[in-house]
């Protein structure tokens, strides 16, 4: 299972670890967020497409010694339905907004 997908159903199935997060930015846009935190103590930013109401951005926020603080983005795109279900055919990962 893709780690993004195993992140989200876990995430739905442990509601006290999910809470409502600041809207986040990214590429131009506005997105709603919520925070889940894992039992080990990381925290995950899902990033909601507003138009679709999809997930769009997997973020966790880095400390980094060249760049500073930094954002980690898995971005989501491309969803299409497969037997049902819906799931992100295009995936990449962004540092500060760059590929």
């Amino acid at each position: 299972m893709c780690p993004a997908w195993r992140l989200l159903l876990v995430a739905s199935t442990t509601p006290g670890a999910l809470s409502r997060a600041p809207d986040q930015q990214a590429a131009g846009t506005t997105f709603p967020t919520v925070s889940y935190r894992t039992q080990g103590g990381l925290t995950f930013l899902v990033l909601f497409d507003p138009k679709t109401g999809l997930p769009a951005r997997i973020r966790t926020l880095d400390s980094d010694s060249v760049h500073g603080d930094s954002t980690y983005d898995l971005v989501l795109d491309d969803w299409r339905e497969v037997g049902g279900v819906r799931i992100a055919h295009a995936q990449r990962y962004e540092l500060n907004g760059q590929v």
